[in-house]
Parts: C-alpha cells; sequence; structure tokens
C-alpha cells in the first residue's frame, strides 16, 4: 500500500511538473528588443507610414496613406492577416542630428523577411535575397552601418522595404537610430543570444551525433545510445533553421524538413527515454513511429495556405510527448540514480516550458517579436542528457573495469599460486638432488677417507703411538673430515647449532690436549643468505682461530662468545668472537705459519663479514663480524 502510495505520489508531482512548466512557459517574458542606454542621441521609431508597394525603390510620399501610421512591432498577421508581398515602412527624422560625423547605424531587432534599409534614398544594405521567397533573417537582429553625416538634411526620411511570402510571423519590430558606441553593444548582446547560441547548439549537436553514434556502434551496444545520437540528429537539423541564412533546398522544402525534423526530436526522445528506463513497448513503438510518419508524409499533401497550421497540430502532440518523457522519468525513478534523476527531471521541465514559449508564439498566442528561445531548449536537453548518460556510460566502464581487474586478478593469483608451487616443487627437486648427492659424498668421504683415516690410527694405536704426533695429527685430520659432512647437514641451519658441532668434535681433542671451552653462546637472529657455503666458511675461520690457539698460544682456556651489534655504518649484524689466556702475538704467528690469516680474511670477504684479529693481553682475540643483511 505504501508503494502503492508512493507511485501516486510521484504521477502527482511529475503531473505538477507538467503543469508548472506550461505556467513557467506562459509567464516567460518577451525578449526585449531594446536595452538601456547610458547616453541621449537613441531614436526608436514606434510607429510608421506603411504601404504594400512592389517597388525596387522607395515609393513617392504621396504613395503613402495619410493619418494610417501603423504601430510597430507590426505583425502581419495580426494587422493584416493573408497579406504577403512587398511592404514599406516609412520613417521621418528632423535633421541633422549631428555637426560632427560620427559612426551612426540603423538597428533592426527583428526582421521576418527580407530587407532593404534606405536612408534619403540610398540604399544602405540588403539582406535577404529578392529572388529567393521568404527571408532567412527571422532569427537575427540586423545592422545597418551610417554616418551621421548622411543625416544632415533638414528632413530626413528612413525607408524599409520587407519582402515576405510565405512567412508566417512576418513583421517588423520598432527600429532604432543612433551612435554605433550605444547601439553595437546591444545588437552584437541580441546576436550573440540568438544566433551565436543557435551556432553553438547545432555545433553541440553534431557533437553529440558523432560522440553517441560512436559508442552505440563501436561501444555499449546499447539502443539508448543510438536513439540519443538521433534525438541530436533531429535537433541539429532543427537548429539549422535558427542562424543558416542561405539554405540549400527551396523555401517549402526548408520548412518541411525543419518541422518534420522538430517532431522527429521528440519521437526519438520518447524513444530513448522509454528504453532508458525500461519502458517501452511494440505496440508504443509502432504509435510513434506512425505519429512521426504522418507528421512528415501530412504537410506534403495539404495545401500551402494550412500548411503552418496542419504542423503547429503535430507540434502539439510533440509537445504533449516530451510531457508524457517526464512522466516516464518519474514513474520509473527506481531505476535511476538521484543525480540521474534530478537531471532528466530538471531538464524535462526546462524543456517543455521553453518548447511551450515557442509553440505559443507559431500559434499567434504571443508576440513574435518576443523572439524564441527553443535554441536553448534543445542544446539544453543535449547536455543535460548527454551528460547523465555519460555518466552512465562510464559507470558501466568503471563496472566493466573493475570487473576486468578483479579476473586479471585472479589469472594473476593462479598464475603466482602456479609458480609459487612450481618453484616450491623445483626447490623439493634440488633438495632432493642435493641430499642424494650429499649422502653420495658424505657415503663416500666415510667409505673412503674417512675409512682410511680410521684403519691408520688404529694400526698407531696397536704399535703404541696412540698419543705421538703422527697419530694426533690423524685424529685431528678425521674431525676436519667430520667437521666438513657435519656443515653439510641440511639441520645445520643457524651459527649457534654450527658452533655446537663444533664444540662437540673437537672437544676431546683440546681435553687431551689440556685445553678446555669457556662457552659462552646464546641464541642468534637469522642471518639472510648464509646457506652451506656461507656456513662453512664461518666454521672454517672458526676452527683455524682454535687451531692457531692450539699451535701457538700455550693457553689453557678457549673462550667462544656470539651476541649482536651494529657495524661501523650502522648496519645490524652478529658477532663470533673466539679468544685465548695465552701468550699472545697469535696474529703474528699465523702470519708466519702460513696462508691461515689471509685465508681466514678472504673467508669473511665471502660472507661480507669483517674480521679482526688483535692481541687480548693476555692472549688474542679473534672477532668475525657478520652483518644480518648482507645487501646492507
Amino acid at each position: 500500500m505504501a508503494r502503492k502510495l508512493t507511485r501516486r505520489g510521484t504521477v502527482a508531482a511529475l503531473l505538477a511538473c507538467c503543469v508548472a512548466a506550461l505556467l513557467l512557459a506562459c509567464c516567460l517574458p518577451a525578449v526585449s528588443s531594446t536595452a538601456p542606454f547610458t547616453a541621449t542621441g537613441i531614436h526608436i521609431f514606434d510607429s510608421a507610414r506603411f504601404v504594400l508597394a512592389d517597388d525596387e525603390l522607395p515609393p513617392d510620399p504621396a504613395q503613402f496613406p495619410l493619418g494610417q501610421d501603423v504601430t510597430l512591432p507590426d505583425e502581419w498577421a495580426t494587422s493584416r492577416p493573408g497579406t504577403t508581398g512587398v511592404g514599406w515602412y516609412r520613417f521621418e527624422l528632423q535633421g541633422p542630428v549631428s555637426r560632427a560625423a560620427q559612426r551612426w547605424a540603423v538597428y533592426l531587432p527583428r526582421v521576418d523577411s527580407n530587407a532593404t534599409v534606405f536612408v534619403n534614398g540610398r540604399p544602405l544594405g540588403v539582406l535577404g535575397s529578392s529572388v529567393q521567397a521568404g527571408a532567412r533573417n527571422w532569427n537575427r537582429p540586423l545592422y545597418f552601418p551610417l554616418i551621421s553625416s548622411e543625416l544632415s538634411a533638414p528632413l530626413n526620411t528612413i525607408d524599409i522595404r520587407l519582402e515576405t511570402r510565405g512567412s508566417l510571423n512576418a513583421g517588423l519590430d520598432a527600429p532604432l537610430l543612433g551612435p554605433d558606441r550605444e547601439l553595437g553593444p546591444v545588437f552584437r548582446a541580441r546576436y550573440r543570444r540568438q544566433v551565436t547560441a543557435a551556432q553553438v547548439s547545432t555545433t553541440a549537436g553534431i557533437v553529440m551525433v558523432v560522440l553517441f553514434g560512436v559508442i552505440f556502434l563501436f561501444g555499449v551496444r546499447d539502443r539508448v545510445y543510438g536513439y540519443f545520437a538521433l534525438v541530436a540528429l533531429a535537433w541539429t537539423s532543427v537548429s539549422l533553421n535558427y542562424h543558416l541564412q542561405f539554405p540549400p533546398l527551396s523555401f517549402w522544402a526548408w520548412k518541411h524538413l525543419i518541422h518534420a525534423s522538430l517532431d522527429w526530436f521528440a519521437v526519438f526522445f520518447v524513444f530513448a527515454v522509454s528504453h532508458l528506463v525500461d519502458r517501452s513497448g511494440p505496440r508504443q513503438e509502432r504509435a510513434l513511429l506512425l505519429f512521426g510518419l504522418a507528421a512528415t508524409v501530412a504537410p506534403l499533401l495539404v495545401p500551402r495556405a494550412v500548411f503552418f497550421d496542419v504542423t503547429s497540430a503535430f507540434h502539439a502532440g510533440s509537445l504533449a510527448l516530451s510531457a508524457y518523457c517526464l512522466w516516464m522519468v518519474g514513474v520509473s525513478r527506481h531505476r535511476l540514480s538521484t543525480v540521474e534523476l534530478v537531471i532528466y527531471a530538471v531538464t524535462g521541465v526546462l524543456l517543455v516550458a521553453l518548447v511551450s514559449y515557442d509553440f505559443t508564439v507559431q500559434v499567434g498566442l504571443r508576440p513574435a517579436a518576443g523572439g524564441r528561445v527553443m535554441q536553448f531548449a534543445g542544446a539544453l536537453t543535449c547536455v543535460g542528457f548527454a551528460g547523465a548518460l555519460l555518466m552512465r556510460f562510464a559507470q558501466t566502464y568503471r563496472l566493466a573495469a573493475a570487473a576486468n581487474v578483479e579476473l586479471e586478478q585472479q589469472v594473476n593469483d593462479k598464475r603466482a599460486e602456479l609458480e609459487s608451487n612450481y618453484r616450491r616443487l623445483r626447490v623439493l627437486e634440488n633438495e632432493r638432488v642435493v641430499g642424494v648427492e650429499r649422502e653420495r659424498i658424505m657415503r663416500e668421504m666415510h667409505d673412503g677417507v674417512g675409512s682410511q683415516l680410521v684403519s691408520a690410527l688404529v694400526t698407531l694405536e696397536k704399535e703404541g703411538d696412540a698419543l705421538g704426533p703422527v697419530s694426533d695429527g690423524l685424529r685431528w685430520a678425521l674431525t676436519d673430515m667430520r667437521l666438513v659432512i657435519d656443515s653439510m647437514d641440511p639441520a645445520v641451519d643457524d651459527i649457534p647449532t654450527l658452533l655446537g658441532t663444533l664444540r662437540g668434535r673437537l672437544e676431546p681433542q683440546l681435553r687431551r690436549q689440556g685445553l678446555r671451552f669457556d662457552w659462552r653462546v646464546g641464541e642468534l637472529p637469522g642471518v639472510k643468505r648464509l646457506d652451506a657455503a656461507g656456513f662453512l666458511h664461518v666454521l672454517r675461520i672458526c676452527q683455524e682461530a682454535i687451531a692457531n690457539v692450539v699451535a701457538h698460544a700455550r693457553a689453557g682456556v678457549i673462550r667462544v662468545e656470539t651476541g649482536e651489534r651494529v657495524g661501523p655504518d650502522g648496519a645490524a649484524g652478529v658477532y663470533v668472537a673466539i679468544s685465548d689466556d695465552g701468550v699472545g702475538g697469535a696474529s703474528s704467528a699465523t702470519g708466519t705459519a702460513g696462508r691461515g690469516l689471509a685465508n681466514m680474511h678472504t673467508r669473511a670477504a665471502a660472507l661480507g663479514a669483517e674480521l679482526t684479529v688483535a692481541d687480548a693481553q693476555p692472549g688474542t682475540t679473534v672477532d668475525l663480524w657478520i652483518p644480518r643483511d648482507p645487501a646492507a
């Protein structure tokens, strides 16, 4: 029930909008043909002597009837219905108007015919062609410059020749005569409002035809965009009538094209809106097509005397179709966004109001002197609806782009997942291959070199040389081999574990030689990129440092210490320090003992680490600092 009330309220609101549009059209003031002036010297001729005479030059004064002056603006449809031909307006002005030669002008706000202006019998200019029936100046103000010295006679006459054949609203507004500095801005303002605005409207229509035609043909295959391209095309044809002076067709062919385009504008507009709000149907579409065809064919079949009456009747139907579009927008508001609804409603109300205004002028309910405003109505409709449709197109494009991005993201995720699985399989395969090779090497070393070392050591011990230098060397060689094998163990994945393995292998032998460990090894954070080769470098450096203590220091304690420390460049790292309580001078001793110290520095450089060997008094300290991130 609430929904039903809301729907009824919407219908009532839209009907109120239509009524408001019609009232607005009735209340719109006529467009003024004059404007306030800042100086004196402007002559506004609101009455003239008039005669119908098919002459090329101004008639003799005797031809103008006395006491029958016409009041301007003069609408022929009212003052002389059905009259066509040539009419002469004569205006008289006492002179001279100015002692100094100045730029002056005759300004005609509206002339719905071909016009020729004469000043004291001299023609100032001809607007329109005497050969072509009817004129194309109905929506443009006319401006005829002159020099004020041309009005130096005691009595100056200004004659305006109007040739009107077939024009529905033939007539003349009150001409103005005065200085160019006063009349020029008034003329240019009216010209921009009537002619330039129509030219801009035509340009906008052409842009809309191309834009929405391309979108429909090569982009979104939505009929709304195709129908709106036809709306813009029909309006472009109509708008040409507001500024084109020399159309490529004859007078009646041009009139028929313009009036038919106006009705098709309404038909295509209903098509576009009905598809926009999803209220189209076969019966409605057939009825619209029949209306458009009737509006096109009927004026061709009637006498020219009633041509404008027939076209006006169809234009009334087109006005009703415009109001129907506004109604469809209201009852289908749930299909539109708030912004779209506001744009369509405001644009629709203004369209109905402006079209109604021009319709009242066409049927004679309002004087033609007020000018036309429909050039604004079509442009406003095209721009408003085009903006809303472009918003819809942009939203559709964003949704499609978002869907494409989501789909692409899903594809990338699947690709990344496959690549990750492949990398894991490759790592596992590499680890399997490396493990098999490690097992083979370890087995060969154990069964080959290890077995030979053990056999030699057993033989020496049987010969009573268990504590001799040869057997001791064999034990160190066997220990070294076992340490190399241990460094290859995948379980050795951090420095404390590596040092623990080293202690387990060396401590029994060191104890036999009277040495013991002072073990200060704790948990350390991981070091990036420290692989099996890196662990072997660390092991060899520590092993070399301990071997130097055994060989040269005559020490009793070997201290092994680990921890974290910031390097000289501020980078975080870990350190391993090996020191003893011996006699010192270990650095020089190792330097003379061979390549031991140089090899230690080479291995430290391979790790990106820093190695320092210094006398500690007592003993010697070997300090290995390794950055946690080698890239730092």
